[in-house]
């Protein structure tokens, strides 16, 4: 069952990256929308959440995953990552004007500045931060799964720290950080 889950978690993130090329290939930029759509699929997160049982070394059943109260916390938890990936690519999105970044979605979409789209993406950023805390602790109890369950929220929690600190630690967006909203992002 796990392996299956994992398999569909890749094929939805290869379907997301796939379709992500095809936007920047068409040189499209993609109303707000579409892109939180397209951006859950291609940010990877469903692969690595679905990691945390195997490392853990536990195995919660489907009817737990396919909850809507734990849906939505990993959902919330895979926007925190995708757009805090998006502020701190923002300077190299930025080379590539059809590179799809939710600033770039919210400028075009809403009609705003670069700086304007920037706060509101830290602010959507921000904002989905606080859903995520206030959504792990309106869980309900899953009776014998809770610790599971646990174990789940704690590794998802730790994947959104470890981005976060990858993120601000790497060369790939450190100097680019430096400059945008980057250095928003807590």
């Amino acid at each position: 069952a796990w392996m299956e889950r994992f398999v569909d978690a890749c094929r939805d993130y290869f379907l997301g990256t796939w379709q992500e090329a095809l936007v920047r290939g068409g040189r499209v930029c993609l109303d707000m929308t579409s892109y939180i759509d397209l951006r859950r699929l291609s940010v990877g997160t469903s692969m690595v959440f679905t990691q945390v049982e195997a490392i853990e070394g536990f195995l919660l059943p489907g009817e737990v995953l396919a909850h809507e109260s734990l849906r939505r916390l990993l959902r919330t938890a895979t926007d925190v990552i995708a757009w805090a990936n998006d502020l701190f690519s923002l300077e190299r999105d930025r080379q590539d004007a059809f590179h799809p970044n939710l600033v770039f979605s919210i400028q075009h979409e809403r009609r705003l500045s670069p700086d304007e789209a920037l706060s509101m993406a830290v602010r959507m950023h921000d904002a989905a931060v606080r859903c995520f805390l206030l959504r792990e602790r309106a869980l309900p109890s899953f009776g014998e799964h809770d610790a599971a369950v646990s174990r789940l929220v704690l590794g998802v929690r730790r994947w959104m720290r470890a981005n976060l600190d990858w993120s601000r630690l790497t060369a790939r967006y450190q100097e680019a950080g430096a400059q945008t909203g980057a250095s928003r992002v807590a």
